[in-house]
């Protein structure tokens, strides 16, 4: 649009001129000051847009930069929790846990394993009952008190609370779940 405007601000002062020769200096002066205000006015514009982008940018970083605090910040609250924290995949898969999950399970790179694999398994029908509950809609929580599977005739008891979360505007439908070391508990 300004290359258009510029082509035919230069054919109409090869007009102008003429006239202009004619008409002598007041008339120069005005086209000239005209030409000036018009100028003035394309460089405000431009200005106001670019500050508008500019504040926009600044905005976008300061938000993004509160953004990655918040992350941090709960992702340290998520680690350091003393409970064991986590979400699986419909499938069962565990998807991200924290390292509390880690230390009750004591099952090396737990990620992308099915939970299922960390039950004992006399306790895997009880704890398939309720995730084909969660995973088929039928519940949207389910409670499990089990053995996990290992080596040694010491096995440690979980209690384990699971939650269907629906998909969110990025997120993936997925179950949460919470459990606990109640080993000594469950002794005493």
């Amino acid at each position: 649009a300004s290359s258009i405007f510029v082509f035919t601000v230069y054919v109409v002062s090869i007009e102008i001129e003429h006239y202009a020769l004619q008409l002598g200096a007041p008339s120069v002066f005005i086209l000239s000051f005209v030409s000036f205000a018009l100028f003035l006015n394309l460089f405000a514009q431009y200005r106001e847009r670019y500050v508008a982008e500019a504040e926009r940018l600044q905005a976008l970083e300061a938000a993004s930069t509160s953004l990655r605090h918040n992350d941090e910040r709960l992702r340290q609250l998520f680690d350091s929790s003393g409970t064991g924290i986590g979400y699986l995949g419909i499938n069962g898969a565990i998807q991200s846990c924290n390292n509390t999950f880690l230390e009750i399970t004591r099952f090396d790179a737990s990620l992308g394993r099915s939970f299922e694999e960390l039950v004992h398994p006399d306790d895997r029908e009880k704890w398939l009952e309720g995730f084909r509950a969660l995973s088929n809609r039928e519940a949207t929580s389910f409670d499990f008190e089990g053995r996990l599977a290992g080596k040694g005739t010491n096995a440690r008891i979980i209690h384990a609370n699971f939650v269907f979360t629906p998909a969110g505007r990025l997120l993936p439908e997925s179950i949460m779940f919470i459990c606990r070391d109640v080993t000594t508990q469950r002794a005493a």
